[in-house]
């Protein structure tokens, strides 16, 4: 029995549920939850569509990436491995931004992180980023910000605005 048949049974379980209050309370078909939990194989081959996993959520009172994890978890995947592997205190620069801009949705290509020949990786941003840390109750400059990111801040934005509303009075 694969992960997430397991979780709704024993989610129902918990709450004395038959199927059918999984469905009212999830919003799924009857059908639909009869068949996931009839699903007799080891594995998933995919994760179920992101609207089950949500109604799922839903219904047992969790966050969806907890359901998420379990689809993943049903298609194999050893997401305590994953968890250990994403333990950022040794990380590497690299890694750090790269997890940033995950978190943050922003997508990195390999150029972005690592550079080329043209355009070096912005290494010396994080370093003077890191220079700054200590800094807490300062924002970092602006120009910082807009070297790092390739657009300028609403700061620094606004001071440009102010610059030129100053020079023509």
């Amino acid at each position: 029995m694969h992960a997430l048949r397991r979780y709704l049974q024993d989610g129902m379980d918990a709450r004395g549920w038959q199927q059918s209050e999984l469905a009212r309370s999830s919003g799924l078909t009857r059908q639909r939850v009869s068949q996931m939990l009839g699903d007799d194989r080891e594995l998933l081959p995919a994760v179920p569509r992101r609207e089950t996993l949500q109604a799922i959520a839903r219904a047992f009172g969790v966050s969806e990436s907890t359901v998420t994890a379990v689809a993943f978890e049903a298609m194999g995947y050893d997401l305590d491995a994953v968890r250990r592997e994403t333990d950022l205190s040794t990380a590497t620069d690299e890694q750090l931004v790269r997890a940033l801009a995950d978190r943050l949705g922003v997508g990195l290509g390999t150029e972005d992180v690592m550079g080329n020949a043209q355009h070096p990786a912005p290494t010396s941003n994080v370093t003077e980023l890191h220079a700054r840390v200590g800094d807490v109750d300062e924002t970092p400059p602006a120009d910082v910000a807009a070297r790092t990111t390739g657009r300028k801040s609403r700061a620094q934005r606004a001071r440009e605005e102010q610059d030129r509303d100053g020079d023509g009075s």
